[in-house]
């Protein structure tokens, strides 16, 4: 299966590069579960004070403070070190002051020291309007 996936990234990148030129080589293509998408971010990111908890695979629960936020991911500050690993789906509750608590599911993407990068892959559409809502008035406060 990797030298399939292999294969199929260095066709992309070949198309990709015979296509745009020198953009080719900020292009980054991967072939995951069948899936292709692209390595930039699809949704801006904002700085953000909040806190989080996270629901631990096999070790209760890590709190800590948001780092920054946006309408796909989180990168979480961690105080303790996690044993969950890239690839560990856990529920997530984001907490802002003045603001009602949401909750959803994420995917461990990035772990990288005290920092954790998680992507949301479920959410029910109460819990992401609340998130909707928290990202418009980030980006209001930024440009205020």
């Amino acid at each position: 299966m990797q030298d399939a996936c292999a294969v199929l990234r260095d066709a992309i990148q070949k198309v990709a590069s015979s296509l745009y030129g020198s953009i080719a080589t900020t292009f980054q293509a991967r072939a995951t579960m069948g899936e292709l998408y692209d390595e930039r971010r699809q949704e801006p990111r904002f700085a953000a004070t909040g806190k989080y908890r996270l629901q631990l695979p096999k070790s209760g629960e890590m709190e800590g403070r948001i780092i920054d936020l946006s309408l796909n991911g989180v990168l979480l500050e961690s105080a303790i070190a996690t044993q969950a690993s890239i690839g560990s789906r856990m529920a997530i509750t984001i907490e802002y002051a003045g603001r009602e608590p949401f909750r959803g599911d994420v995917v461990l993407v990035r772990i990288d020291g005290q920092q954790l990068g998680a992507e949301f892959y479920d959410m029910d559409p109460k819990n992401f309007a609340a998130l909707s809502e928290l990202i418009a008035w980030l980006r209001k406060s930024n440009h205020s």
